[in-house]
């Protein structure tokens, strides 16, 4: 059973419950189209979450019955890949605080995110990305969003940053499947995109195979 919850200006909440215990399986939200946004995503998409082992059966249920590249599926859960010569990617996902009020903490949907770790075989975390679904920009649209990416100092020049792409690029191709409505990708894929990007140099290494810097 499908019900509005509330209506604001900009958005429209939702829930659905089951139909004899009542059980809420999951929460929606519906951002209304704006003239003044830029987003072509806005009014086109709907977040739904669910905290219960029946709504998550029913998600998929909905993505194996939805066209691909119209709905994702993003678990709040962690996943480690071991690797070749000892790495380990580490890859969680979930959702931070959103407001200091618990009982509000429901109606908020925009602090999912992922991180993912590498580690070596001595488990030191030698590389880090954290990823949002949500850009902080002026005008923020919907879709994966890398907001850092680093390795640690005392481990750069070893390639360590293509590795730790590739697994975040697995990620998005295998877990978020919406194609984005935004004319700079073609139709088919999927924009990801990057925030807080500074161009101003921050160190000079000297490669040690060509001594290039």
């Amino acid at each position: 059973m499908m019900k509005r919850m509330a209506t604001t200006n900009s958005s429209s909440l939702w829930f659905t419950s089951h139909k004899t215990s009542h059980e809420v399986l999951f929460r929606g939200e519906m951002k209304k189209p704006d003239v003044d946004s830029p987003d072509p995503n806005v009014g086109n998409y709907a977040i739904f979450r669910s905290t219960t082992k029946y709504g998550t059966t029913c998600f998929k249920n909905i993505v194996e019955n939805t066209v691909h590249g119209r709905i994702s599926f993003i678990l709040h859960k962690r996943l480690e890949v071991d690797l070749e010569n000892g790495y380990q990617v580490v890859v969680i996902t979930g959702e931070g605080p959103q407001d200091d009020d618990d009982n509000d903490a429901d109606d908020h949907f925009e602090g999912l995110s992922t991180r993912f770790f590498l580690l070596n075989k001595d488990k030191e975390e030698v590389a880090r990305c954290h990823m949002s679904y949500m850009d902080g920009s002026y005008d923020p649209s919907m879709g994966p969003t890398i907001e850092m990416i680093a390795v640690k100092q005392s481990h750069r020049g070893e390639g360590l940053a293509k590795v730790l792409w590739h697994w975040i690029l697995w990620f998005i191709n295998n877990n978020f499947t919406i194609e984005c409505l935004n004319n700079d990708a073609p139709l088919g894929h999927i924009m990801v995109k990057a925030t807080q990007v500074m161009t101003q140099e921050v160190e000079m290494r000297q490669r040690k195979r060509d001594g290039q810097l």
